[in-house]
């Protein structure tokens, strides 16, 4: 026993974990939450529902800061715990932390993931209606291409600035449909690789505001570190260039619109599964992955910077209601 205590002071020292806790600690269930960025809107979501379940349980956050490696490291040293059982599920949040759950722990307990907009095409899922090995969850959105697809449907641009984080293996995913989409569309589009511990998004930041790089409009689909520095570059180049986006999150950092779900309800939904997994046994590998629907979201003075109008309330793209962010 002195043994195990050890090993889990040494992971709580080494790999922030954090731990929280819900209900009566001789009945709860542990559950492991992995980020890649820390928490967001989404984890928000999931824990008050949680909370207000009326299951028992403790949540211990493994936070990767964007650190592949140390997320690797820090499920490596807690693999006895799965071994043991103490842990009882996972929760994931965004692509790169879920992927690594589905590679290291291969199984041995369920993983519920939350805002992977690919499940698919990064290997996080088999399928979208049967994902196996003990995984399943909910999507961040729709494809990019659709993403696109209705978001120049409402503001016109012939000429599209993308940002991706190479590292990052769903925005290679995202760059790649980014370049389908418009090819088929005849847009003109100029990449940029951002790398995290480098200057090149800075680069980036600095051509957009003196005028040596141009385009209509920049977008970013799911990238979690161009999404991190998402109010930066609104407050730097807000004024310059329409920014535009497929999460709901960089509306709120003040971007022009996005075509996303509201990450509350996928935190809601992510939760539904959590529970069900927790209190029926549900085998989340056998359950179809949950898709929220998506919508228009805007800063209307943000849009109004680029003479651009959304009329709040009127029916969005697919029957559903635009909404304004406040």
């Amino acid at each position: 026993m002195a043994r195990w205590h050890r090993t889990l002071a040494a992971a709580l020292s080494a790999w922030l974990l954090a731990p929280a806790f819900g209900g009566a600690f001789a009945s709860e269930h542990h559950i492991l939450m992995l980020l890649w960025r820390g928490e967001t809107a989404v984890e928000s979501a999931w824990r008050d529902r949680m909370n207000h379940s009326g299951v028992p349980h403790r949540v211990t956050v493994l936070s990767a800061e964007q650190d592949r490696g140390r997320l690797v490291d820090g499920l490596r040293k807690l693999r006895s715990q799965f071994d043991g059982g103490q842990i009882r599920l996972i929760y994931c949040s965004e692509s790169m932390a879920c992927m690594v759950a589905r590679q290291v722990v291969r199984g041995d307990v369920p993983i519920i993931f939350a805002n992977v907009l690919d499940p698919v095409g990064t290997g996080i899922a088999n399928s979208m209606v049967v994902p196996g090995l003990g995984t399943g969850g909910v999507k961040g959105g729709v494809a990019v291409g659709e993403q696109l697809s209705v978001l120049r449907g409402l503001v016109r641009f012939n000429s599209l600035l993308f940002l991706y984080n190479p590292r990052e293996y769903n925005s290679i995913l995202s760059r790649n449909s980014v370049m389908d989409w418009a090819e088929q569309e005849g847009i003109r589009v100029e990449e940029r690789r951002v790398v995290p511990g480098s200057i090149s998004l800075d680069e980036v930041i600095s051509d957009l505001f003196v005028g040596k790089l141009a385009a209509d409009a920049l977008f970013v689909s799911d990238d979690s570190y161009v999404t991190s520095r998402g109010q930066e570059i609104a407050e730097t180049v807000g004024e310059r260039i329409i920014l535009l986006a497929g999460r709901y999150e960089l509306v709120r950092a003040g971007w022009v619109a996005a075509w996303a779900p509201d990450e509350a309800e996928i935190g809601r939904m992510a939760a539904d599964l959590t529970l069900d997994v927790l209190s029926k046994g549900t085998d989340p590998g056998l359950e179809e992955v949950r898709m929220p629907k998506s919508q228009l979201f805007f800063d209307a003075a943000a849009a109004k910077r680029h003479n651009i109008v959304f009329p709040t309330g009127a029916p969005g793209p697919g029957g559903v209601t635009e909404k304004a962010v406040p």
